[in-house]
């Protein structure tokens, strides 16, 4: 979810190299790109999504969908309460 998420914010992929040896490298070994300064406050959640540790991803798509939640909430202050899906 966190290649998807970053590909569709910025419209690129977060690691692109010569080859796909070396993107699946890069996959495991690169930095994670930080995002564009507009894109900011989505930075958290990508962050996590392409954590290189399991254990520092999202436990779950719901985890994941809540911090899609969060991230919207920060761009655009009381916008995220009228999600659907969420839960009050």
């Amino acid at each position: 979810l966190g290649i998807v998420a970053f590909q569709l914010l910025t419209g690129d992929v977060p690691f692109r190299e010569a080859d796909s040896v070396s993107t699946a490298l890069a996959h495991n070994t690169a930095p994670i790109p930080r995002l564009p300064r507009r894109l900011a406050h989505w930075q958290r959640l990508v962050d996590r999504a392409l954590a290189k540790l399991p254990g520092d991803r999202f436990d779950s798509g719901a985890a994941f969908a809540a911090a899609v939640r969060e991230s919207v909430a920060r761009a655009q202050p009381g916008i995220g309460k009228a999600m659907p899906g969420r839960r009050s």
